[in-house]
């Protein structure tokens, strides 16, 4: 039997067509973006068959009234990006009449654009899932301080391919090639006995390996959440767009 721990740390794999995200901000007319939400038509691209995974449910409601906030009436025929820059530069008395969005009110509403462009997830992974995880396909043990970058490195091309070729048969010597001993993991992970571990891992492994390969074939983005990490990304895309 199981144990039941406490675990604190739960991370994402997200699927993404982080392209589209980018597009609203920094291509698309403004005008367009906010009908387009306002009217439900504006959408993420469609995959080519259904993923192995479904996202989060997408709560688009008053997203485009967020939306509008980030623009100026005259320029609602220019990218948000630029009406928000128009918006922060106007000088006094116009900004007090017309409040541009701070950082912060920028930041969530990228994360709503992002949540509305997901595609697919493998959620509700654990930090000691991640460990392990990595720790098999790399076939390199992965410490508890390792874990945000370890699960970072789960966007790149060759942690899928070698995910790819790591069967879950292969688990068990993956797993005792990077740890040894796996008495760390079976505390960690709450198990009593190798196979139960083995099992969990596999089917965990099993998920990635199928949302990582839909994620190649179709060309979507793979972001590996985790909050603390994915704030940071979400201020470096606000300080990107100026």
């Amino acid at each position: 039997m199981a144990k039941k721990i406490k675990i604190t740390t739960r991370g994402a794999l997200l699927v993404l067509d982080r392209e589209a995200v980018d597009r609203a901000w920094t291509t698309l007319p403004a005008r367009e973006v906010i009908d387009g939400f306002r009217a439900g038509t504006l959408a993420p691209r469609e995959p080519s068959r259904t993923p192995p995974a479904p996202p989060a449910d997408k709560k688009n409601a008053g997203l485009d009234i967020a939306l509008a906030a980030f623009t100026t009436t005259k320029a609602l025929d220019r990218p948000l990006v630029e009406g928000l820059r128009a918006k922060r530069a106007l000088g006094a008395p116009w900004r007090w009449f017309s409040r541009a969005p701070d950082v912060k009110e920028e930041m969530r509403t990228d994360e709503r654009l992002l949540r509305w462009a997901e595609i697919a997830r493998v959620p509700d992974i654990t930090a000691d899932e991640i460990l392990a995880l990595t720790s098999a396909i790399e076939r390199e043990m992965v410490g508890a301080s390792e874990v945000k970058q370890a699960f970072a490195r789960w966007a790149t091309p060759g942690f899928a391919q070698r995910a790819a070729a790591l069967d879950v048969g292969a688990l068990p010597e993956a797993l005792t090639e990077a740890w040894d001993d796996l008495s760390p993991l079976l505390a960690a992970l709450g198990f009593d006995e190798e196979p139960e571990l083995i099992d969990a891992i596999g089917a965990r492994l099993t998920a990635v390996k199928a949302t990582l390969a839909f994620a190649a074939a179709e060309g979507y983005a793979v972001i590996p959440f985790l909050r603390g990490p994915w704030e940071e990304w979400l201020g470096e895309r606000a300080r990107a767009r100026g």
